[in-house]
């Protein structure tokens, strides 16, 4: 080969080395030659080919080879050990790729020998070594062996070139690649680098016209790894680069499936291998720590659950991220796509450790980003969905708050659009702000279905959708620019389907067919939208399968209208479960786009379905439709993060059809699961109006369904009735959690007691405060999410109390040890209502029993108030209706003695009445729903007009109430006040004229502070709400004389319901709530229907005498139905009269005696004395 091989077609800077190489090798003498290896022309030479060898020693064969050459005639000439080392690194690499490359002795020198020393021994005498280096110059550096290899070397080295340009040429590239390779033999050296660079063109054409990959370019780099010999220095590269193209294969498939298993392991493989055979300062090692992750990921599509591979993906991906160390954006940029990859799987997958990686890699990603960058609001909103993430799986409202958090700062801060943005970062914000938006209205939904909290629901109503962006700056990179769009898109239908999940159930909880159809419209609307914004194909199939889900919303909304019934089947088909749900409920087969959108509403609205068909239909079809709801109910129950909502909801529609099938021990499972929800109705994080709302409109009636399911299901009466007061008295847990008496607490744990304390405190202050509600507008997070924190704060310190020694149980419901300790002053009569069976558990210091009331059903007893209710309206209305309304109430006393007094009295061996009224022993009535309205302890036989002797309550025992067993267990610790009595007499009678007017109770009240002998009245416009609140902090007795007012149907009777006041104004169980009042004792309300509540919240006992009581008044005095002037003026004043004549004061005792003194007065008129009923241990 001649000389001037260094045509003009090889490109610069390799034509500009060559030629200097070739001065080298022309000299004829030894100084000649020293002279071209360090003039000013060879060196810029080198430095032009040191700047076009970015990748140092793997830069690419021929500027290793030249540049190595020329070092090692430098190092051989001067001696220089630094020109020797590094020739001895450079042409190591030749040496290993093609020897042929290589003049004599470094030709046939072995690996170990290309070192510095280990060149200048080998060379032996340079000056012939240097002879012979310009020798093997001139024969053409072992390039070639003709003129058609030549055209190969040419057409590389430019192909090359061209790729590097600024301006680049990619068909040129392809076509002068593919020339090499054409013109190239099998096996020779430059053939799998021509291959390679062959196929880096046609990938870059396919990203030029929006694919991700080329089908021939995997062919060309399989071919080219296969013909690489067992140790080549590029066989890492060459992996590395067949990694690459192998993952955008797959990538250019449809995302919503999983890719071929094959195709993901062929990736992962490659992979593997070129990790096998990588060096710590290869630098294409950064390249391979960011492609393998992703093969990985890939492979864990096909399936989630592969520990060993999760254990990979963690591995590698957290090597990829910290090769960035010192760059906190890259390092961010590093974590945040390594928690990409983890959501998804965790969506996927069960292990919760694994949701654990994802928090604390989605934490280091938020950690490092910079503030106010791009990456800061994609690495928040990847932080707040894992945290979203683990809080539904755990239930726990606390786990929320954090998310909420990390949202809202990603919505009004680093979301929000930035004018220096490139356009990478504009998209990368726009996305990460519509799936902060989303993630915040699911995190506000998910707040309402634990909590019922229907600001965190308004919250999400007000966020209005935002119009999809459009990247308008990613035109010159089609690729880019698909990319773009279709995440763009992506995110949008994931802030779109949030927004309809929201409107749609509320317009259903409010039964507005109208608005469901609107909500349908409007989200169809958007899909549309957001579909118009990109051509994708798998945007398109989104698409489609979206509008087929705001059809079937749509057709939902119409046969709501039309009152029609869904079939179960149409119901999983529209919520996409029927496959899910055959399958076995499995995470992996949820379609993608349905994640994060999957919960307890579909198991509910499938076992729903269900149970309704079993109802409807008979037979085997009955019996299957039975087990699919039985079995919905129990997965149902299991779901992690159920809402109390969804279950309580659920068990009532699940109660109807076992109800109508006649099989409720099938039931009792899901109704305890219910009853051990139930607390989260009345949450701390809940203003009082939610709480009132959510427990009248979901627990009426539970209490009493579990009971009655767990008796008929064989449960032993101690485990019904632990259910039963689990069920009831959930709003006065609230008050009593809050009125603990935290005395041993504070002796033994001082730091715990005041923590408690000063969390309770804080919390107390959210709650319903003037200055909150005028400072917040519902929906605005301030107000909701101080209470959100404030409840966070207390229910850690609780548990931390309850991690102490001796207080595991504190603030817990009582077991049956204790509640079988409550009964030493004489036994507990739990009244339980139900249409297939009514109870009452007795509970003695012996044991708990249920004495079935057969005759005692819920409908018979609603029947017995109806009839109460008349006759006493009839009394109050006209004489001519005395006698039959008197009739009707002695008939109703007979009723209750047959059907509860009598049963109950037998089963506790009291047959008759004792020798002395003396000796009567004590009994506490705790009647639940309907009952609780009932006078259980005026019950008696009567004969004609007159009681039966011996048969009636009042002649066998001393009776009060308790509204819970729960509530009886803290009037029992608290301690009687040693000081000698002091009573408020509070007069109301109304104004004179007036038809209700009441002319007796300035006297009564009166006459009552003169029996006490100390204490203040307040008469009339005197008793205002402000003087009479602060005069009930100085008396520990309250006695009013007034009227009262019961809003049965209200839906807040603690705001709308109580005494009426001199001034007009309301004193209110919701008022009472709010008072401190740590001297309160004995309070007597001598007014019509003090004891009377909301039928809905008949558990709650939500009326004046139970907020008095649960307000700290150990002993209140209340009446079930008004009571006439004079008759209450005398039952009072022998009430004071008893009560006052013995040392300990014993109200229950007292109003026993009094009521019996007026029973004697008017045997015949039970409707003047049997409406008392004493409240109290």
């Amino acid at each position: 080969m001649t000389a001037d091989w260094f045509g003009e077609d090889l490109p610069s800077p390799q034509r500009e080395f060559g030629w200097q190489l070739l001065r080298f090798a022309g000299s004829e003498s030894a100084g000649a030659r020293a002279e071209v290896l360090f003039d000013e022309r060879t060196d810029a030479a080198r430095a032009a080919l040191l700047a076009d060898s970015a990748a140092g020693r793997m830069s690419g064969t021929l500027n290793v080879q030249l540049l190595g050459l020329l070092a090692w005639c430098r190092g051989l000439h001067s001696g220089d050990p630094q020109e020797l080392r590094f020739a001895a690194t450079w042409l190591e690499v030749t040496s290993r790729c093609a020897p042929a490359l290589l003049p004599e002795p470094l030709r046939s020198a072995g690996r170990e020998q290309f070192t510095a020393d280990g060149l200048a021994g080998l060379a032996g005498d340079h000056e012939q070594a240097l002879r012979w280096a310009a020798e093997f110059i001139r024969g053409g550096l072992g390039w070639t062996a003709g003129d058609q290899e030549l055209q190969a070397v040419v057409a590389h080295a430019q192909a090359r070139s061209l790729a590097r340009a600024q301006q680049r040429n990619t068909p040129a590239v392809i076509e002068l690649a593919s020339r090499a390779v054409s013109l190239l033999p099998e096996g020779h050296w430059l053939r799998p680098f021509a291959q390679v660079q062959a196929a880096s063109g046609l990938g870059t054409a396919a990203v030029e016209a929006g694919r991700m990959s080329c089908e021939p370019a995997v062919r060309l780099l399989e071919q080219a790894v296969a013909a690489l010999p067992a140790g080549h220095p590029f066989e890492s590269q060459f992996l590395t680069v067949l990694q690459i193209h192998l993952t955008a294969r797959l990538m250019d498939r449809n995302p919503l499936s999983a890719p071929p298993a094959a195709d993901a392991l062929r990736a992962v493989e490659v992979g593997r291998r070129a990790l096998a055979v990588l060096v710590d300062d290869d630098p294409d090692r950064a390249l391979l720590l960011n492609t393998h992750p992703a093969a990985v990921f890939n492979l864990l599509c096909t399936d989630p659950t592969d520990n060993g591979l999760c254990a990979e993906l963690l591995r590698y991906g957290r090597l990829n991220a910290e090769q960035h160390r010192g760059s906190d954006r890259d390092e961010a940029a590093a974590w945040s796509e390594l928690a990409i990859k983890l959501e998804y799987l965790v969506l996927r997958n069960d292990d919760e450790s694994l949701l654990g990686q994802l928090i604390t890699v989605a934490a280091d990603a938020y950690r490092l980003a910079p503030h106010g960058s791009a990456a800061r609001a994609r690495a928040g909103q990847l932080l707040g969905a894992a945290q979203l993430l683990r809080a539904r799986r755990q239930g726990a409202l606390a786990a929320l708050d954090e998310p909420a958090e990390v949202f809202r700062a990603v919505i009004t801060g680093s979301g929000l659009p930035d004018a220096t943005d490139s356009p990478s970062d504009a998209v990368e914000r726009a996305e990460a702000l519509l799936k902060a938006r989303a993630g915040l209205k699911e995190l506000l939904e998910t707040r309402y279905q634990l909590t019922g909290d229907r600001n965190a629901r308004l919250e999400a109503l007000l966020m209005a959708s935002p119009p999809t962006p459009v990247p308008t700056a990613a035109g010159a990179d089609p690729l880019a620019d698909r990319m773009n769009r279709w995440s763009l898109a992506m995110s949008a239908f994931q802030e779109a389907n949030s927004t309809h999940a929201i409107t749609y159930a509320q317009a259903a909880d409010d039964q507005r067919p109208d608005m469901m159809r609107r909500a349908a419209e409007e989200y169809l609307a958007r899909i549309e939208e957001i579909a118009r914004t990109s051509d994708d194909p798998v945007v398109r199939e989104v698409a489609e399968d979206l509008r087929g889900r705001a059809e079937q919303s749509r057709a939902w909304a119409d046969a709501v209208e039309k009152g029609e019934q869904r079939s179960v089947e149409d119901i999983m088909e529209s919520v996409g479960l029927a496959d899910w749900y055959a399958q076995g409920g499995t995470r992996t087969d949820i379609p993608p786009h349905l994640l994060g959108h999957l919960g307890g509403a579909r198991l509910e609205m499938i076992a729903q379905a269900a149970a309704l068909r079993a109802v409807n239909s008979s037979g085997e079809e009955r019996a299957a439709a039975w087990a699919i709801a039985l079995d919905t109910s129990d997965r149902l129950t299991r779901q992690p993060g159920v809402s109390p909502l969804t279950l309580v909801h659920h068990v009532r529609h699940l109660a109807w059809a076992a109800e109508q099938l006649d099989d409720w021990p099938a039931i009792a499972p899901v109704l305890a699961a219910a009853v051990r929800a139930a607390g989260g109705l009345v949450s701390a994080r809940l203003d009082s109006t939610d709480r009132e709302r959510l427990t009248a409109q979901y627990t009426a009636g539970l209490a009493d369904a579990s009971c009655a399911a767990a008796l008929l299901a064989g449960e032993t009466p101690e485990q019904a009735l632990t259910l039963w007061e689990s069920a009831r008295g959930l709003l006065s847990a609230v008050r009593l959690d809050a009125m603990t008496d935290l005395g041993s607490l504070r002796r033994e744990f001082p730091d715990a007691a005041s923590g408690f304390e000063a969390a309770r405190a804080a919390l107390d202050s959210t709650q319903d405060s003037a200055q909150d509600s005028e400072q917040d507008r519902p929906g605005q997070p301030g107000r909701s999410e101080r209470r959100h924190r404030a409840a966070a704060a207390w229910e850690s310190e609780l548990a931390a109390v309850r991690t102490l020694p001796g207080f595991e149980d504190f603030l817990t419901p009582p077991t049956g040890d204790q509640l079988r300790q409550l009964a030493d002053r004489g036994p507990l009569v739990a009244v339980t209502l139900h249409q297939r069976r009514s109870h009452a558990v007795l509970v003695t210091p012996q044991g708990i029993d249920a004495v079935p009331l057969p005759a005692a059903t819920l409908e018979q007893t609603q029947q017995w108030l109806r009839r109460l209710v008349e006759a006493l309206t009839a009394l109050g209305r006209r004489e001519m209706d005395r006698d039959r309304a008197t009739d009707e109430v002695r008939e109703l006393l007979t009723e209750l003695w047959q059907t509860h007094a009598e049963p109950v009295l037998r089963a506790l061996g009291h047959h008759g009445p004792p020798a002395s009224p003396a000796d009567r022993p004590r009994l506490w009535w705790v009647p639940s729903g309907a009952a609780a309205f009932l006078p259980l302890h005026a019950a008696g036989r009567f004969t004609g007009a007159q009681p039966a002797s011996g048969d009636s309550v009042l002649d066998r025992v001393v009776s009060s109430y308790s509204p819970t067993l729960r509530s009886l267990r803290h009037a029992r610790w608290r301690p009687t006040p040693p000081a000698p009595p002091s009573v408020l007499a509070v007069a109301a009678p109304g104004a004179p004229g007036q038809a209700r007017y009441l002319p007796l109770a300035v006297e009564e009240a009166e006459d009552i502070r003169d029996e006490v002998r100390a204490g203040r009245t307040l008469i009339s416009e005197q008793a205002n709400r402000s003087t009479l609140v602060a005069a009930m902090a100085e008396h520990p007795w309250l006695h009013f004389a007034g009227h009262a007012h019961a809003p049965l149907q209200s839906p807040r009777p603690t705001l709308e319901g109580g005494l009426v006041l001199g001034d007009g104004t309301l004193l209110s169980p919701a008022t009472v709530d709010r008072l401190s009042l740590p001297a309160a004792e004995l309070a007597y309300l001598s007014g019509c229907g003090t004891a009377l509540g909301a039928p809905a919240l008949a558990d709650e006992s939500l009326h004046m005498a139970g907020a008095l009581h649960l307000a700290g008044y150990r002993d209140v005095i209340g009446t079930l139905w008004p009571v006439r002037d004079d008759e209450a003026g005398r039952i009072a004043v022998a009430f004071y009269r008893e009560l006052l004549a013995v040392t300990e004061h014993s109200p229950a005792h007292a109003l026993d005696a009094a009521v019996r003194a007026a029973r004697a007065r008017t045997p015949d008129r039970p409707d003047l004395w049997a409406s008392y009923q004493h409240i109290g241990p």
